[in-house]
């Protein structure tokens, strides 16, 4: 058992009917100190009602009506501002469910295996396709590939094209039942935006949950917050989290998301260079520390 509570924050935006079945595998853990945080990012009188329901569940949930759509992180940022965690603190998804009763328990105890640990990074199983969302990125982007990325994102159009030919080729790699990308633990670069799993440490070291951008790209931005305070992102197979995929933004998707979407890519890109530059840059210290030791 762990001795602080985990704190698990789970946004949503109308997905207060999802919340039901993520709340019910909470409530089968072994690890019962937690609270379960719900950032209602809506205006709805339907989803306030429903998520009161659940609040009247159980005294370890509480909801928290964002003032306005703050976005994932942001609302996720905003809600932890009003309540510091006291340990361990998650960012999720409502459409999850924790698989096991030992899950939660799993979490905290890899959380403790190294005080460079700074985010966990489940087995997060897909519902539609059944195959392993994890590990989301092993390694950071190259520069080349987030060029691409973004060259291809660039204009709302190019971006839903783009989103239409990825999804097909994902469907057509999940018919041909390619194996899981890992099975075993292993330090990644960065874990599935569904499910964030932070460790005290990350938040000790002033570790951030403030993106820049409203929606995308957070899975990169929290891999970055750990490189830039020396923790690492360890991916833990033998624990699973369900995403049973509703609350999604689909394939088809308005102006203001793909736009959006552009605009991570940049945010990628620019990431990409700031980690060339530095990398380079150490090699160059290294370089003339050699020269004046010789």
């Amino acid at each position: 058992m762990t001795s602080e509570d985990v704190t698990l924050i789970a946004v949503s935006y109308f997905g207060a009917d999802d919340a039901f079945a993520l709340l019910e595998s909470l409530l089968a853990q072994d690890e019962k100190k937690w609270t379960l945080l719900i950032v209602d990012n809506t205006d709805d009188s339907t989803q306030r009602a429903r998520l009161d329901e659940l609040r009247a569940v159980d005294s370890r949930v509480d909801v928290m009506r964002a003032p306005g759509n703050l976005g994932y992180l942001g609302g996720a940022a905003w809600a932890l501002e009003q309540r510091p965690p006291a340990g361990d603190a998650a960012v999720l998804n409502t459409d999850l469910v924790l698989m096991g009763p030992g899950a939660l328990r799993q979490l905290a105890q890899a959380a403790r295996a190294g005080s460079d640990i700074g985010m966990i990074a489940p087995s997060v199983i897909s519902e539609r396709s059944g195959r392993d969302q994890n590990p989301h990125l092993a390694a950071p982007p190259s520069v080349r590939i987030s060029v691409l990325r973004a060259l291809s994102m660039s204009t709302p159009l190019l971006a839903q094209s783009t989103i239409y030919a990825s999804t097909l080729l994902s469907r057509k790699s999940e018919a041909r039942r390619v194996p899981d990308k890992a099975e075993s633990r292993a330090e990644i670069y960065a874990p599935h935006g569904s499910f964030l799993y932070f460790t005290a440490e990350y938040l000790r070291r002033g570790g951030s949950l403030r993106h820049p951008l409203f929606l995308f790209a957070e899975e990169v931005f929290v891999a970055e917050e750990c490189l830039n305070a020396g923790l690492k992102v360890l991916f833990e197979p033998s624990i699973k989290i369900l995403h049973r995929e509703h609350a999604n933004t689909g394939v088809r998707r308005p102006r203001l998301l793909l736009k959006a979407s552009g605009r991570a890519t940049r945010y990628v890109l620019s990431t990409a260079w700031t980690r060339r530059r530095r990398m380079r840059a150490t090699q160059q210290q290294i370089q003339r520390i050699g020269g004046i030791s010789s």
